[in-house]
């Protein structure tokens, strides 16, 4: 059932709304989806032989399309323009990059998630000539709303990087790291994932984790988690935590989806829940729908109330393989699954109608005006309590 039974304003009235709001994505994964014909040819290129013996692996090709988008925003100024068009056309004034690194800890993890940051953060930092920012603060995020720029907040999906040396999280502080996500499927140092086959919690190097992201003002995320190691981190933590992008059990029962008992939790807590667009954590077909989306928010805001919510997409690379040519096995390369996703998870064979990629971030919007949502409620969805929320934790 909707939010209510009739839509609060015109598709048009949605969309200029959405052009005015402090907009911010819990999980943006989109920074290096520069507008370029040198990275449409390269990676159309790939796409055509993509399945075909001596083809490469899906991530290999994603991998390389973001080094030579990179590349382009440092040699091209018209590549610039054109990815500076493209985030005000998309309306998104700030987003969380956390990076993904599913390395099971020390030195390789680390050096992975320098890497990506110096690739997917500082290079659009850098390039933009102060119109792209690193927020630090939620002032941060308010001034590039006013200012007509955007602001990045440095993360990381997974707490390898900084196992089994915490020290090193004093490195990615100074690199701008303002979030951690503690687990990513997998069992890790600090504690169970989601997908993982026991049911252990916060380990004891994971408390004193949670308690060092406190002492640093960074923003404890559990996203991937247990239920277990969800709620420990909850009862350890001094200051809200986030979910910056998961579902509803309730809704669908997906292992990447979390229980009621956790979302009220986080909740009660003063914390963030954002609802990502991936179709495959969803629901069951392989097609989604933005009502499908549209009902995990709704479920969270009514089990939680309004102001935990928001959306972190989870989901936007425009360069990514097509759904119809996507497997399992063509993603990922052979090797130890670190990234603890098996075949039925589906995270790569199903699509979402209405949202393609970060291009159709302002049809978000849209859908929560179309669902009943009033203006102040879609604010607040869309970017202010998230903003509330990273003052509370961050600063």
């Amino acid at each position: 059932m909707a939010w209510r039974t009739r839509a609060s304003l015109t598709p048009n009235e949605a969309r200029q709304l959405h052009q005015e709001a402090l907009v911010i994505d819990s999980k943006f994964a989109a920074t290096l989806s520069v507008p370029s014909k040198r990275v449409r040819a390269f990676f159309d290129e790939h796409v055509a032989t993509f399945g075909q013996p001596g083809s490469l692996d899906r991530r290999t090709v994603e991998a390389r399309t973001k080094d030579l988008a990179a590349q382009e925003l440092w040699e091209s100024q018209e590549a610039r323009e054109a990815y500076l068009q493209q985030w005000k056309d998309i309306g998104v004034d700030a987003g969380i990059v956390s990076v993904g690194v599913v390395h099971p800890g020390g030195d390789a993890a680390f050096t992975a998630c320098v890497s990506r940051i110096a690739r997917e953060v500082y290079t659009p930092v850098l390039t933009s000539n102060g119109r792209i920012r690193i927020a630090l603060s939620a002032a941060d995020i308010e001034e590039a709303h006013r200012s007509g720029c955007h602001a990045l907040i440095v993360g990381c999906e997974n707490s390898t990087p900084v196992s089994p040396d915490l020290d090193r999280l004093d490195v990615l502080y100074n690199l701008g790291m303002r979030y951690l996500q503690l687990t990513y499927n997998l069992r890790n140092l600090a504690g169970d994932g989601c997908t993982e086959r026991g049911g252990g919690g916060l380990s004891v190097f994971g408390a004193e984790l949670v308690r060092r992201l406190n002492e640093k003002r960074m923003i404890v995320d559990l996203s991937h988690a247990n239920a277990r190691t969800a709620l420990d981190a909850v009862r350890v933590s001094t200051s809200p935590v986030s979910i910056s992008h998961g579902s509803a059990k309730g809704v669908f029962a997906h292992d990447r989806a979390t229980e009621d008992e956790v979302l009220k939790a986080v909740a009660d807590r003063g914390g963030y829940i954002g609802v990502y667009v991936v179709p495959g954590f969803l629901q069951a077909n392989s097609e989604a729908t933005l009502d499908q989306w549209a009902e995990h928010v709704e479920y969270i805001a009514r089990l939680v109330g309004i102001d935990h919510v928001g959306i972190g997409t989870d989901l936007g690379e425009v360069y990514t393989i097509p759904p119809e040519k996507a497997s399992y096995e063509s993603h990922y390369p052979p090797g130890f699954p670190w990234h603890g996703f098996s075949r039925e998870h589906r995270s790569f064979v199903t699509k979402m109608h209405g949202y393609r990629n970060i291009l159709d971030w302002p049809n978000l919007t849209m859908h929560l005006a179309k669902r009943g949502f009033n203006e102040e409620e879609i604010r607040k969805l869309i970017g202010l309590n998230f903003l509330r929320f990273f003052r509370d934790t961050v600063g």
